[in-house]
């Protein structure tokens, strides 16, 4: 049996500071089939890497980093209305702003006002990942 320690990349994630992101290029991704949500916060996915946050009770967060850049593009909730809006319900708003796959925007936001019923006015990507960054701190 070899060693190849060499070949392995050790991350450790951490969010980009939400202010030095432009959201209006962030996009939002919602699978009903896999109940995972992408947030891409540069526009068009980039290739990476899904890596945990933690390993705590909150081990559905994922960091989409770049391996080139070693930049974190992205996160990845997964079980995403399944377990994670009932656990984090502001997390829920981004269900409301997701491109969905194999859910229609009534569900979704049935789903979102059901789990978040008075949103108190924050509604954008930039409030998910705040809670998020909370989250995986």
């Amino acid at each position: 049996m070899t060693d190849n320690s060499a070949d392995k990349l050790v991350l450790f994630p951490k969010l980009p500071f939400t202010g030095s992101i432009d959201w209006r290029r962030a996009t939002t991704l919602y699978d009903a089939v896999s109940d995972t949500l992408f947030i891409d916060f540069y526009g068009d996915s980039r290739p990476a890497v899904s890596v945990p946050f933690n390993t705590g009770p909150d081990d559905f967060t994922y960091a989409r980093i770049d391996v080139n850049s070693r930049e974190v593009v992205g996160v990845q909730l997964e079980h995403y209305v399944s377990r994670t809006i009932h656990r984090h319900p502001v997390l829920a708003l981004a269900l409301g702003l997701a491109e969905l796959v194999g859910m229609t925007r009534k569900q979704a936001l049935a789903i979102r006002r059901q789990v978040l019923p008075n949103p108190d006015g924050r509604e954008g990507i930039d409030v998910v990942v705040d809670e998020l960054s909370h989250l995986v701190a």
